[in-house]
C-alpha cells in the first residue's frame, strides 16, 4: 500500500461566489500608444488596425494556417478593440484589454476555456457547511492574510483550453491547507482528479505529486462557507486558502487585463 507522507484532518473550503457581469482592464501597450486617438472617437484606419493586430500577433506568438482564417481572426480582433474601447471610456475600477483572448469570439473562449459540463445550480446543489467558521460574537478576525508571504500558495499554473478551471483551484487549496498542517509544499498533480473523480461524486480525497504515482497527501473532505456570509468567509481565509468558483462566461472577463 502507498506510504502517506501526510494524513491530517483538514478540509477544503469551497466559497462559490460568482463575480458580476462587468470586470476589466487595457492589456497592451499596443493599445495604450493610442489609445488618445481611439477614445476621441477617431476612427483608426484599416493599415492602423493591421498594425495593432500584427503588433498582437508578434506580442502572443500567434499564426494562422491560411489567409481566410487570418482575415476571420482579424475580424474578431476589431471587434473586441472596440468593445475594449467603449468598456474603457466609462468611469470603473477596472479596464479591459487585448490580452491572449483577443483573436476569439465569447462563444470561442467559453467553449475552449470554461467548464461547460459544470453548470451552477449543480454546483451549488452540494453544500457542506460547518460551523467551525461561524463568527461569534466579539470574536476578533485579522483585517488581511496574505498566503502567499506565508508560502501556502504555490506559482500559478495555466490550465490551457481546457475546461477543467475546479480541479486547478482545488489542487491549490490542498496544496496550501497541506503547507499549513505539515509544513511542506508539495506541488501536486490536477490529472489526479479527473482521473479520479469522472462522476463528480466528490470524493477523491487522496492527492498525488506531479509526475509520479505516489499518494503523498490525503485529506478528510471539504466545506462550503455559507452563501452571503461574510464573517464567516473571513474567518475561512484567516485559516486557510480559500477555493472559489467565478462567473468567468462574460467578454468582459475574457478581456481582463488589469485593475
Amino acid at each position: 500500500m502507498a506510504a502517506y507522507l501526510s494524513k491530517f484532518l483538514a478540509s477544503i473550503v469551497l466559497l462559490w461566489s460568482f463575480l458580476p457581469s462587468a470586470a476589466l482592464d487595457v492589456d497592451l501597450s499596443i493599445l495604450t500608444y493610442d489609445q488618445q486617438h481611439l477614445m476621441g472617437g477617431i476612427p483608426l484606419s484599416d493599415a492602423e488596425l493591421r498594425g495593432m493586430h500584427g503588433s498582437w500577433l508578434a506580442r502572443y506568438r500567434r499564426a494562422y494556417d491560411t489567409a481566410g482564417e487570418t482575415e476571420r481572426r482579424f475580424e474578431i480582433f476589431k471587434d473586441n478593440l472596440k468593445f475594449v474601447s467603449v468598456f474603457n471610456s466609462f468611469q470603473r475600477p477596472y479596464k479591459v484589454g487585448l490580452n491572449r483572448f483577443a483573436d476569439l469570439t465569447n462563444e470561442e473562449f467559453r467553449r475552449e476555456f470554461l467548464d461547460a459540463r459544470l453548470n451552477r445550480d449543480r454546483r451549488l446543489s452540494r453544500p457542506r457547511y460547518n460551523p467551525r467558521y461561524r463568527v461569534a460574537s466579539g470574536e476578533e478576525l485579522p483585517e488581511s492574510v496574505d498566503w502567499r508571504e506565508k508560502g501556502a500558495v504555490a506559482p500559478v499554473k495555466d490550465q490551457g483550453p481546457h475546461g477543467i478551471g475546479w480541479v486547478f483551484s482545488t489542487v491549490a487549496a490542498v496544496e496550501g491547507i497541506n503547507k499549513i498542517v505539515t509544513g511542506n509544499m508539495t506541488i501536486l498533480s490536477e490529472q489526479d482528479l479527473p482521473d479520479c473523480d469522472v462522476a463528480y461524486s466528490y470524493g477523491c480525497y487522496k492527492f498525488v505529486s506531479e509526475n509520479n504515482t505516489k499518494i503523498i497527501v490525503s485529506i478528510d473532505g471539504f466545506e462550503s462557507v455559507r452563501t452571503n456570509d461574510e464573517l464567516a468567509l473571513k474567518k475561512a481565509v484567516a485559516n486557510q486558502p480559500v477555493r472559489v468558483a467565478v462567473e468567468a462566461s462574460q467578454i468582459s472577463f475574457q478581456l481582463y487585463h488589469t485593475v
